[in-house]
């Protein structure tokens, strides 16, 4: 009995310390994966509104009654609220995972319609429980239709099985008539005024659309039959000329799948904008990836759609695409615990995706990650998927080196990309000089047919420099920095146009900016530059013609900086350089040198003992010599020639002057001249034939 209870023991030891083994490794993997997405902190673009018309083609059943269900519409559901169904959930979480996949940059804004019709087809072959064929379901045939796959579910899956869900063209993407949601919505027209960039269709099952569709003037594939006419309601066929946009198709009954048909669309944009020039992303085996160089072939939609079922090796494998993870071995694998060797967090250093660390990784990837750590309802695997895959889709600003989007968001709100580029000047070959502001001229064509034409390129990123010693960028603008032939490369989404541009010296050009100083007896000099920064000689001039030159008189040297108050001007010759011409200035104002005021530094006052002689303070000026009028008393006493009797004087002391400084004056004490001392006999005392003074 012991033994049978040790070995229990045991047993149960055994597993709890695997079960902590298993724990603590999904809780590592978990920790891994929480502090992913978040991360990014580079520069991102201003936040993008996306305008969303959302349509709900959604009838109400008037054949059922229930009030304590359907409180609205006197008791009948519509068809979503009797298959229990959420319109409005399901809106908000798409809403809801393009603006968190987006990382903010889209903002949807939703206006809301309501079709209370069953969907309308372009054929007449929708056969009704009456035998008839028509162009859409009655509420009759749909609910008998709708029976077998039973309450609370309602969707195409079980639908299927039914002669009258077969009598519809369900693998025709073109089934749905646009045609009718496009006139009774003014669609083009609205579009025109800029009311909406999507339309979201929200459709009881079955909808008959494709996931999504492009119409515009020039629209293209997005995984739908592009649309560029349309038949108006007069029966009429358009062309319809207002900007692409697209028309998602969404079944109420799948909501799990809204996001993944959004996945295709990107997809598609990708596939136009940077060509898959090896083939289809999901054809098995596609790539032979087997080294960091062999991955570094690839564009960058490549590397970021590369998976273990598309590529022979395993150890090399990027984020996915829409139907397979990077751990896939079919369509729709997306809860894979197999790991294979993925490099998904070097996308949140995007475009750094160097291809140095891949790492074994599983469906964990997507199912931890902290981008799905607020999904709470509706946390399907496909859901979670597309939400990691869309999040980390390039999103921040700027450009690559050759001219795509860091943020192909762009596209995806967009749906435009450049598609060539024209020169307009007369010659590939551009002429300029040394500092000189070049602004080649060319045209970007766009997929929409929008052409802009370019004097100033919009952003440095997308252009290349083949000799940065002879061409700069600044401000839009290249510029020539030094005597030489460069080769330059605008790129606009993997366009590129070439010029070759020949600087050659220029002149150089010296700046003179004058100085105003006050006469100190130094020599003073103008500020002088020139753009060769070489050896520059400056003669300095007494005439604004430049015919005098300043003297030992007025500088130090003849042709010096000046030190004598005056008007001075100047003369630059620079030495050149191999970008600039040695050349030299016109004559130019170059240094003014304004007289000073001889002022009084310090005084220091007599005070003596009557002598007979005359006495002065001591007096230090600015510049030198100076005079002094004497007054005995105050300022206002008589004026004398000099101090020399006894009492108080004040005197008015000039400074003197020259053509460099002025004279100034002032009135102040200047000493005094004390009586000399005397002893009163008559209080001197005898003692011992010694003479005492006594309170003296």
């Amino acid at each position: 009995m012991k033994k049978k209870k040790y070995l229990v023991l045991l047993l149960f030891l055994i597993f709890s310390i695997a079960l902590f083994s298993v724990i603590s490794s999904n809780l590592n993997e978990i920790s891994k994966n929480k502090a992913s997405i978040s991360d990014l902190s580079s520069p991102r673009d201003s936040t993008q509104e996306l305008k969303v018309l959302v349509i709900e083609i959604n009838p109400i059943l008037y054949t059922i009654t229930d009030k304590s269900l359907y409180p609205n519409n006197n008791g009948h559901p519509k068809v979503s609220e009797y298959f229990g169904q959420d319109v409005d959930q399901h809106i908000n979480e798409l809403k809801t995972d393009i603006e968190e996949s987006s990382h903010g940059y889209l903002n949807v804004t939703i206006e809301r319609k309501w079709l209370n019709e069953f969907p309308t087809y372009n054929q007449k072959k929708v056969l009704l429980k009456s035998g008839q064929l028509a162009y859409k379901f009655n509420e009759e045939t749909y609910i008998e239709m709708s029976r077998v796959s039973g309450k609370n579910y309602g969707n195409w899956y079980n639908m299927l099985s039914t002669d009258y869900f077969m009598s519809i063209d369900h693998n025709n993407y073109d089934f749905f008539d646009y045609n009718y949601i496009i006139n009774k919505y003014n669609l083009i027209n609205r579009r025109k005024n800029g009311d909406f960039d999507q339309v979201w269709l929200m459709n009881i099952s079955p909808l008959g659309t494709a996931e999504t569709k492009m119409i515009g003037k020039n629209a293209y594939w997005i995984n739908g039959t592009p649309m560029t006419t349309y038949v108006n309601g007069n029966g009429e066929t358009k062309n319809v000329d207002c900007d692409n946009f697209v028309i998602a198709g969404f079944e109420i009954a799948r909501p799990d799948s809204m996001l993944h048909s959004f996945g295709h669309m990107t997809e598609q944009i990708m596939k136009a904008i940077y060509g898959q020039p090896h083939g289809d992303i999901y054809e098995k085996n596609l790539y032979n990836v087997n080294s960091v160089s062999s991955y570094n072939q690839l564009n960058y939609w490549e590397k970021f759609s590369l998976t273990s079922y598309n590529n022979s090796n395993s150890n090399y494998t990027g984020v996915g695409n829409t139907h397979f993870a990077f751990n896939s071995t079919d369509s729709y694998n997306y809860d894979n615990l197999t790991k294979v060797k993925t490099n998904w967090r070097e996308w949140l250093n995007y475009p750094n995706v160097s291809g140095q660390s891949f790492k074994e990784d599983n469906d964990s990837a997507w199912l931890n990650n902290d981008i799905n750590s607020t999904v709470t309802t509706n946390r399907y695997y496909d859901r979670l998927y597309q939400r990691f895959w869309f999040s980390l889709m390039p999103h921040i600003a700027g450009y690559t080196s050759n001219g795509f989007y860091n943020n192909w968001w762009k596209y995806w709100y967009s749906l435009d990309y450049a598609t060539s580029i024209k020169n307009n000047n007369s010659s590939s070959t551009l002429s300029h000089k040394v500092g000189a502001t070049i602004a080649p001229n060319y045209s970007v064509n766009y997929y929409s047919g929008e052409k802009e034409t370019y004097t100033k390129i919009p952003n440095g990123n997308n252009v290349s420099i083949g000799n940065t010693s002879v061409l700069g960028f600044k401000n839009g603008y290249l510029y020539g920095k030094g005597a030489g032939s460069s080769k330059v490369t605008v790129y606009y989404d993997g366009k590129s146009i070439s010029y070759t541009v020949n600087v050659s010296k220029s002149d150089d050009q010296i700046t003179v900016t004058s100085n105003t100083y006050t006469y100190d007896g130094s020599t003073k000099t103008a500020n002088i530059t020139s753009l060769s920064n070489s050896t520059l000689t400056s003669v300095y001039y007494s005439d604004s013609s430049c015919q005098t030159k300043t003297t030992t008189t007025n500088a130090t040297t003849a042709g010096g900086a000046p030190k004598n108050a005056g008007t001075y001007y100047v003369k630059v010759t620079s030495s050149g350089n191999d970008s600039y011409n040695g050349t030299t200035s016109v004559c130019s104002k170059a240094v003014v040198i304004n007289t000073a005021s001889n002022t009084i530094e310090s005084i220091t006052p007599f005070n003596v003992t009557y002598d007979g002689k005359s006495h002065s303070p001591t007096v230090k000026t600015k510049f030198g010599g100076y005079s002094i009028t004497y007054h005995k008393g105050s300022c206002a006493g008589a004026t004398i020639s000099e101090a020399k009797e006894i009492g108080t004087y004040y005197g008015v002391i000039l400074t003197s002057s020259s053509s460099n400084y002025t004279l100034s004056g002032t009135c102040v004490f200047v000493g005094t001249i004390n009586e000399e001392e005397t002893i009163d006999i008559s209080r001197l005392k005898i003692k011992k034939s010694k003479y005492v003074l006594v309170n003296y």
